[in-house]
């Protein structure tokens, strides 16, 4: 029922469950609740040091998630804002945060959908306190790179850039005039190999 499942998901799913004399549970909005409980346990504790230094990972994808959950140093939520703090030692770190931030924003509106729609399937409940209000994103202001302890100054400048190719360019490219002069070289080429 968490990240398994869509949002829609919940939508669709029986809201009020009966559970004893005026007893009720409200699954989507338990199911919000431990989306966002576990998405935003984004820090240290959920990777700490001690474990990754015995576990001595070497895959390159999961060193850049230790690092990402390491570089977080503080956090702090309320209805308004959710705040992540990061000193980032490279700026590969500080995309993964930035990126998984992203991912964290997605969960917030998705939440905030599914709590402004609950119903209570017409059992005359008052589903106003299941209607808690969400930070609209994250705010990523201090999120950045780590300082140099003698100069006090970022170790790294974060530009958030990205390499792309045109596909179409590139075959024009490799199977055009461009690279042969003539159409029959490339041809010929394309024959010996």
């Amino acid at each position: 029922m968490l990240h398994n499942e869509d949002y829609a998901y919940l939508l669709n799913m029986e809201t009020i469950k009966v559970c004893g004399q005026d007893t009720y549970l409200c699954i989507p909005f338990v199911a919000t609740i431990l989306r966002l409980a576990d998405i935003i346990d984004f820090d240290p504790k959920r990777t700490p040091f001690v474990l990754f230094s015995h576990l001595a990972v070497k895959n390159p994808v999961s060193l850049l998630e230790w690092k990402k959950h390491q570089s977080i140093n503080a956090w702090t939520i309320s209805s308004k804002k959710l705040i992540f703090s990061a000193q980032c030692e490279h700026p590969a770190i500080e995309a993964a945060i930035l990126a998984f931030c992203n991912q964290i924003d997605e969960e917030l509106r998705n939440g905030t959908v599914i709590l402004s729609n609950l119903s209570d399937d017409g059992m005359d409940i008052d589903m106003e306190i299941y209607k808690i209000p969400l930070p609209p994103q994250v705010d990523r202001r201090k999120i950045q790179a780590k300082k140099n302890i003698i100069t006090g100054k970022p170790i790294y400048r974060y530009h958030d850039t990205k390499f792309s190719l045109s596909k179409k360019q590139i075959i024009d490219l490799l199977m055009g005039t461009k690279l042969y002069g003539k159409p029959e070289v490339a041809l010929r080429e394309l024959l010996q190999n």
